[in-house]
């Protein structure tokens, strides 16, 4: 999925290494050895699964395939500069969040979102809001039967098709 997505983004220069989460804890001394994850999921970001970037979020596990993208690891400077360029170019985001094909596939733009929000962005916040979240990430869940499905890349590069858009506002926005 790196290959596939680098096609279109070639800032997303990363090893797999980098975008793996640890399935395990340190169970060396353990004797409960049992992964605390099911699953395996990679953040594919410039950077990593760590980033302060924007990218792509995938979870390959027995119950459900998790498939998103958005910013998450926000510092104070990043979140302060996303939040700008949502009151700058509110019809912009607004045409992004609300497209008819993302929130088929996605619903909404999900996150934690801060209780006082700066006073300059109050108005903003009645028509928009998104802007108090501290992340801005989008996420849906599809069959695991879909795992084994040779076509499974294909569809999951049309998922990142569709949130491509506001992934590049969003790195637009902390450039």
């Amino acid at each position: 999925m790196i290959l596939r997505l680098q096609e279109n983004e070639s800032d997303l220069q990363l090893t797999a290494k980098e975008a793996v989460f640890r399935i395990n804890r340190d169970i060396r001394f353990s004797k409960d050895k049992t992964p605390y994850k099911t699953h395996a999921g990679a953040g594919i970001s410039k950077g990593g699964r760590k980033s302060p970037h924007p990218g792509y979020y995938l979870e390959l596990g027995p119950k459900r395939i998790m498939v998103g993208g958005g910013i998450y690891f926000l510092d104070k400077e990043g979140l302060q500069k996303i939040r700008s360029e949502i009151a700058h170019a509110t019809d912009e985001f607004a045409g992004l969040v609300e497209n008819k094909d993302f929130k088929k596939r996605f619903g909404e733009v999900k996150g934690e979102r801060n209780k006082v929000l700066p006073a300059k962005y109050k108005e903003v916040a009645q028509k928009h809001p998104l802007i108090a979240n501290k992340h801005y990430y989008y996420m849906t869940t599809l069959k695991s039967r879909h795992i084994t499905n040779t076509g499974l890349p294909d569809m999951l590069m049309e998922y990142y098709r569709i949130g491509y858009p506001l992934n590049s506002f969003f790195k637009k926005a902390i450039v």
